[in-house]
C-alpha cells in the first residue's frame, strides 16, 4: 500500500473517480509535497490529499491507541521519544505513576517507561484496519473542498467510527491497551 493509493482510496469513496497523474505528481503524492503539487498543477484531489493527509493520520494516532502503533520507551529527565504522539501509561520501577504532560516532556525527573502511540509515518507499517480507517478519515475531511457537498461527510464519519473499535480493542481503557 502507498501514499498514492491511499489517497486513490479516499477519492474512490467520495467520488467512485481515479487519480490522473504523472510520475512526477506521484512521486509528489507519495512525500506528500503540496506545494510541488499546485505548482504543477496537478489533478486538484491530489494536492487537496498531500494538504490533509498528515493531519487526518496523526489526528488517528492520537485520539486512539492502535494496537500496531503501541511502543515502550525508558524515558530520561521527562523527554518523550520523537514519535510519541499520545502516552497511555507511565511507570517507575514498574508501577504506574500519575503525570502531567507539557508539550513533549512530561514532569516526572526520574528515569521512567513510558507506553504510548506512536507516528508510524511509512504507510507500509500500518495495519489493514487502520490504513481503512484513514481512508474514510481522509475521504471525510477532503469531502465539502473535493464535491462541495457537506451531506455525505456524516456517513464518512459513521463508517470510520463504526471501524474504530475493531483497530483498538473494544471496551478497554487506554491504561490496558498500553500493557498489550
Amino acid at each position: 500500500m502507498s501514499v498514492y493509493l491511499l489517497c486513490e482510496q479516499a477519492i474512490g469513496l467520495i467520488r467512485g473517480k481515479r487519480l490522473i497523474l504523472s510520475s512526477d505528481e506521484r512521486n509528489m503524492l507519495e512525500a506528500l509535497n503540496y506545494e510541488g503539487l499546485t505548482g504543477a498543477h496537478a489533478q486538484d484531489e491530489a494536492v487537496v490529499c498531500a494538504l490533509h493527509f498528515p493531519r487526518v493520520r496523526d489526528k488517528l494516532f492520537e485520539l486512539y491507541p492502535w494496537k500496531f502503533a503501541r511502543k515502550a520507551a525508558s524515558v530520561y529527565d521527562g523527554v518523550l521519544p520523537e514519535d510519541c504522539v499520545s502516552v497511555l501509561l507511565v511507570c517507575v520501577d514498574g508501577v504506574p505513576v500519575e503525570y502531567e504532560q507539557i508539550g513533549s516532556k512530561l514532569n516526572i525527573e526520574d528515569t521512567c517507561e513510558v507506553h504510548y502511540t506512536a507516528r508510524i509515518a511509512d504507510v507500509e507499517q500500518w495495519s489493514g484496519l487502520f490504513r481503512e480507517v484513514f481512508c474514510y478519515g481522509l475521504a471525510e475531511e477532503i469531502c465539502s473542498a473535493v464535491t462541495g457537498e457537506v451531506q455525505y461527510m456524516q456517513i464518512l464519519e459513521a463508517k470510520m467510527q463504526e471501524l474504530i473499535p475493531r483497530g483498538i480493542g473494544q471496551g478497554q481503557s487506554r491504561a490496558k491497551h498500553a500493557l498489550r
